[in-house]
């Protein structure tokens, strides 16, 4: 078996970020294949962000000075961040890179325009931060994996990346499940920020008197969209029973981003039998046929989101309908399989 070691932001299965999740699958996947010397994780993270808040290159100059024995490791996955110096000191690894790559132009328009995400961060609208960002993935990744065509199709249009992997994102698939809704209930969960278009579902609700609820959930900060507006509740963080509970019972799922590298909470609702509505901008559109198992709208367009919700409401035969095919889709993607595509990946080296 050949030396490997395992780099990521984050590896938490259980209330983390959708990277974490992503993460814990992939680690599964390479310790099948490899024997999986470190894991340089989660906790370096956090001493880094003590000091430097949110600061990509604090993180890898941390994590490059943890690297114990380079030269015996043959294989190296990294997830997330920025890892140029732990790259260059990992010489003889074949080293494969997944990046869930948005659209940064699009993501930097929405921080311009909304001010009360506060400052974008400097190492992305920094050019000289931001191609010392891009370097390690540009320069040192032998291969590039990416959750969905139009991350891959970013990543060849901006960085002149020679084809990408594509590997889509996962979900666990729960025993029961049902298409049964009532009354009629909207679900997004997602943390607060430009990219995930919270705003423009907000505006759609506010646009027409739905007689049902519209629930937002992942972040406290979405509280501040939706004051004075009937019929939204704000639950901020909730856990992973909140969360199960929730996709069980709503009509339908929304993700209104206006980019996203893929969207985990879009194949967790489909695997709960739950339809959903995505936007153009969102990576698991791929996962989504068009009035099968779900919509796809426009980005930044309220008025679509408002048609397509109320196309549920006065076809609630078609929640069961979708819903019924998005469990099918779901069981298409279930984790198992994509870390299959995965041990794949690996045992092809």
């Amino acid at each position: 078996m050949k030396n490997a070691v395992y780099v990521t932001d984050s590896l938490i299965q259980e209330h983390g970020s959708g990277g974490g999740v992503v993460s814990f699958h992939e680690l599964n996947a390479l310790q099948r294949v490899c024997m999986v010397k470190h894991v340089y994780q989660h906790l370096g993270r956090l001493l880094v962000e003590e000091t430097y808040p949110s600061n990509p290159f604090m993180y890898d100059y941390y994590i490059a000075s943890l690297i114990e024995n380079p030269d015996e490791i043959e294989i190296a996955q990294f997830y997330g961040s920025n890892f140029t110096l732990t790259m260059k000191r990992l010489k003889k690894a074949t080293k494969i890179v997944t990046v869930a790559a948005h659209n940064l132009e699009v993501s930097l328009e929405e921080w311009r325009n909304f001010r009360y995400f506060g400052e974008s961060p400097p190492h992305l609208t920094n050019p000289s931060l931001f191609a010392l960002l891009c370097k390690g993935l540009i320069e040192e990744a032998d291969i590039i994996v990416c959750p969905s065509t139009s991350s891959a199709k970013y990543l060849v249009e901006k960085f002149n990346v020679k084809e990408p992997k594509i590997i889509p994102h996962g979900t666990d698939l729960p025993e029961k499940w049902s298409t049964e809704r009532e009354p009629f209930t909207v679900f997004h969960l997602s943390q607060f920020g430009p990219d995930k278009g919270q705003k423009y579902l907000v505006e759609a609700w506010r646009m027409r008197d739905f007689k049902g609820e519209l629930i937002l959930a992942g972040s406290s900060h979405m509280q501040m969209l939706s004051n004075g507006i009937p019929n939204i509740q704000c639950l901020g963080y909730i856990s992973e029973e909140q969360k199960r509970e929730l996709y069980a019972k709503s009509s339908v799922y929304v993700q209104p981003s206006v980019t996203e590298g893929f969207g985990l909470g879009v194949l967790e609702a489909m695997s709960f039998g739950t339809p959903v509505i995505v936007t153009e901008g969102v990576g698991a559109k791929d996962c989504v046929e068009d009035g099968k198992n779900g919509f796809i709208v426009p980005i930044r367009d309220p008025s679509s989101l408002v048609e397509r919700m109320l196309y549920f409401v006065e076809n609630p035969s078609e929640v069961k309908r979708m819903g019924e095919n998005a469990r099918k889709t779901a069981e298409q993607h279930e984790w198992g399989k994509i870390e299959k595509q995965y041990e794949d990946l690996y045992e092809g080296l």
